[in-house]
């Protein structure tokens, strides 16, 4: 049995850490490089409830504290794998929103 102590077994973990960590972010870039991924990723944001107060003044505000955290793990995540890709996914979500109000006013 190996000693968790030991250098040589610390070095190999973090190594296999780093190795998990580059795919986790390539797994992502890979998704936030097709437009459907982009779209999905921005209604799990809006699902999270990122941006809207979590208190309600009861014990529903504990579970959108838990929601609000898994949609700021999302947008890290997001920023970590391209710091540059959450601006076009905003940008592509309020272009949709404009179009179907466009799309409704016809």
């Amino acid at each position: 049995m190996s000693d968790i102590l030991d250098p040589k077994r610390q070095e190999k973990d973090k190594k296999k850490q780093n190795s998990k960590r580059k795919k986790e972010l390539s797994d992502w870039r890979k998704v936030l490089s097709l437009p459907e991924g982009r779209r999905i990723v921005w209604r799990l944001l809006g699902i999270s409830g990122l941006y809207r107060d979590p208190m309600t003044g009861n014990s529903q505000t504990f579970y959108n504290i838990g929601a609000q955290k898994i949609g700021r793990w999302i947008q890290d995540e997001i920023f970590e794998a391209n710091n540059q890709m959450f601006a076009q996914i905003q940008s592509e979500a309020i272009s949709a929103v404009k179009s179907q109000e466009e799309e409704q006013d016809e």
